[in-house]
Parts: structure tokens; C-alpha cells; sequence
């Protein structure tokens, strides 16, 4: 009787990584391994994905409807505490032989240690990042020191991981995913995009999207506002995307439903889903504060704002600029963005985040990885042990 193919279990837990996670599932069938996908979190809630992922899966996705709705502390929590239970009893009952989690979010965490408690090999997409303003950037870091194998979007990002005591045997850089969604879809033209969602793309648009900065004070309103009084005073339509299901999003919610309504120049589209890409490629510029500005919107290129301190500290292309949300900032950053000398730079960069094939470098690893002991006993390596990290680059073993 034959062995089973290696099976591997995929956690979703809301928009920002199901399209990565669908592609990183893509990349495992490509190397012959067995695919179920958990999906929970946000994937559930007013702006979620939940019939997308049976479309796409079928009877390979098992539906843990966990989220609980609401803009406080405590739906945040009990969301959690649903996701560690929920994804506990799946992963008994789908038994895989490792599991694949990406990225920061919450509900993710307890995704991640509901693995670890079961005795199953976790691999953590996206370690090593910074993002200061959002309490994201610890939950990433947890995850990381939970997680028995890494796949890193860039080799700064490996450095990190090292210097946080993981063995640099584990560390495997393959790039972002979010940079495969691209290189394998033909782009819809600015036309389609426009008849589908009925509003008006194009170069003389901006792509808005302003997520909760999670610690600190943060009036999203007020973000809200910079954003429209600029964009304004420059002269530039805008489509409006939805936060994500962050404490704080309900303030800016509010704040881009008005600005819509009052403005015959602006659409309000909650969701881009899987046209997201096409909507990078068919805009003259993009601003929030977004992580996909600093990591996708590169392989169009197109010029990205990047406000406030939610994504501080993380790894900025060079077609990227910083600025506060106040709106003589947001202005002057716009007109830099589109002059001829910064779009005739963009045109001519290069992603940071990879080539777009880190969906097949990480299941040929997973194809390949030894499942035994010594991946589930993690050693600290101490910082003296490790290679000189500024003179010797970390290159993985794929």
C-alpha cells in the first residue's frame, strides 16, 4: 500500500493573506504535496472571503467561522480565543505533516501555537519584518520564535530572524508571495477594471487604503481627511478601499463612506480581492498606509505614499516615500511622486521582496524537508556564534 503524499495544512485568517496563502497552496501542488487549507478569522467577517475560498478549494477547505464583530479590545480577544480552539480540533482531525501560516495577524498567533502544542512542524512566511505602528509587529515576532522552518521575503529579513537566535539552517529566503500573484496573472486593462467595479482608473487616480496604526494614538478620521484635503488640492480622483478588521477601523470607515458620498471624483470599493493587482497596475499612484504599497506595489512599479508609523521600519522600495498624515505633507510627497524624474526612476527599479517564484521555492523546500526531531528541538543560536552579518549576506539552502 502506497504512503500518503505529504500533507500540508494552509491557515487563512482574512483578506490581507488568503490570495498569498492561495498561492503558496498552488506552490506545494506543484511539488506533489496534499493541500487543506484552515480557514477562519476575519476570512468571516463583513468584508470577508469565506464563499471565495470554497470556490477555490472545495472540499479541501475546512470553514472555521471564529470571528466575533466589533471595533473593541474584547471581540479582538474572543475572536483569538475562538481561532485556538477551532484550529486546534481541525488540525486533529486533518492531520497533516507540517503547517503553513504567513504574516501578523491575530488571529494567526494563536493559529501558530495551536500547531506548536500539537507537535506539528510549523513554517512562518514573512518573519523578520518591521512594521512599528501596529501591534502586528510583535504578534509577527511571536510567531517567528514559535516557528520550526522560515520563509523570508528578503535577506535583511533573514538576518533578523538570526539575530533573534534562529539557526540560520532554518532560514530560507524565497521572496514574497504576494509578488507571484503578479508574474502569474495577465493584468486587466484600466477599461475592464472600470466596467467591473464602476469607477474610474487610470493614471490620474490614486489608490487609497488607511489601516489603524495599533499603538498609540491614532485618530483615523483625521487620516481620513489629510488624505482627501490633499488629493484635492492636487486634483486627483481616488478609489477607496476598507480597512482592515483592526481595532480602529470604524472612524475611518466612517470618514471614507463620507468622503464618497460627498464627491463625485471618489468611489468607495470595499474589497479589490483578487483584481488587487490589476488596481496596482491601473493607478498613477498609491497611498495609505498599506504593507502592500511596500512590498507588491514595487512590481508594477508605481509610486506608493507610504503615512504615518504603521509600516515603520520595514524594508521601503525605492519607489516608495515617507511622510505624516497632515495634508501640505501628503501634497508635496504627490507632486514628487509623479514627476517625470521619480516616474522615470520607478520605471527603471527593482522589487526588493524577489522574483516572483517564492511559491515553488517554498513547496519544493517543504517537499524536501526532513520531519523529524531535530526540526521540532530549536537550539538559540547565540549572537556570537552567528556570522558577521554586515560583511557576510545569508544565502539560503534551497
Amino acid at each position: 500500500m502506497s504512503e500518503r503524499p505529504r500533507r500540508v495544512a494552509l491557515v487563512s485568517t482574512g483578506r490581507s493573506d488568503y490570495f498569498l496563502v492561495r498561492a503558496l497552496a498552488r506552490g506545494c501542488e506543484a511539488n506533489d504535496l496534499d493541500t487543506r487549507l484552515l480557514a477562519c478569522g476575519g476570512l468571516f467577517g463583513t468584508d470577508g472571503l469565506a464563499s471565495q475560498v470554497v470556490e477555490d478549494f472545495g472540499n479541501r477547505a475546512i470553514l472555521l467561522p471564529t470571528h466575533v464583530e466589533g471595533d473593541f479590545g474584547g471581540a479582538f480577544v474572543r475572536s483569538a480565543s475562538n481561532c485556538l480552539f477551532a484550529v486546534g480540533q481541525a488540525l486533529e482531525a486533518v492531520r497533516p505533516d507540517a503547517v503553513l501560516v504567513l504574516g501578523d495577524r491575530f488571529e494567526t498567533l494563536p493559529a501558530a501555537f495551536a500547531a506548536v502544542q500539537l507537535g506539528l512542524p510549523l513554517i512562518h512566511v514573512h518573519g523578520g519584518e518591521i512594521s512599528e505602528g501596529a501591534i502586528d509587529d510583535a504578534i509577527r515576532h511571536s510567531i517567528s520564535k514559535l516557528a520550526h522552518v522560515h520563509f523570508v521575503s528578503a535577506e535583511l529579513h533573514a538576518h533578523r530572524l538570526m539575530q533573534m537566535g534562529e539557526e540560520p539552517w532554518r532560514v530560507h529566503v524565497t521572496g514574497a508571495p504576494g509578488l507571484d500573484v503578479f508574474a502569474e496573472r495577465t493584468p486587466l486593462a484600466s477599461e475592464t477594471l472600470s466596467e467591473r467595479f464602476g469607477v474610474p482608473f487610470g493614471e490620474d487616480a490614486a489608490l487609497v487604503t488607511v489601516h489603524p496604526e495599533t499603538i498609540g494614538a491614532f485618530d483615523g478620521s483625521a487620516a481620513v481627511r489629510a488624505v482627501r484635503i490633499a488629493l484635492e488640492a492636487v486634483g486627483l480622483r481616488a478609489i477607496l478601499t476598507a480597512p482592515n478588521q483592526d481595532k480602529g477601523r470604524e472612524p475611518i470607515l466612517a470618514a471614507l463612506r463620507t468622503w464618497a458620498d460627498e464627491s463625485p471624483n471618489v468611489a468607495y470599493v470595499p474589497m479589490l480581492g483578487e483584481y488587487y493587482p490589476d488596481a496596482l497596475r491601473a493607478v498613477g499612484v498609491v497611498v495609505g498606509n498599506s504593507s502592500s504599497g511596500l512590498i507588491e506595489a514595487a512590481s508594477v512599479p508605481v509610486p506608493v505614499l507610504d503615512l504615518g508609523e504603521r509600516q515603520a521600519g520595514r524594508l521601503k522600495p525605492p519607489n516608495v516615500i515617507s511622510a505624516p498624515f497632515e495634508p501640505k505633507a501628503v501634497e508635496a510627497a504627490i507632486h514628487q511622486a509623479r514627476s517625470p524624474e521619480f516616474m522615470t526612476m520607478v520605471a527603471n527599479m527593482t522589487n526588493p521582496y524577489g522574483d516572483g517564484h517564492a511559491c515553488r521555492k517554498a513547496g519544493r523546500i517543504l517537499a524536501g524537508l526532513a520531519l523529524d526531531d531535530r526540526l521540532l528541538r530549536k537550539r538559540f543560536v547565540e549572537a556570537d556564534c552567528l556570522p558577521r552579518i554586515s560583511e557576510q549576506p545569508h544565502r539560503s539552502r534551497t
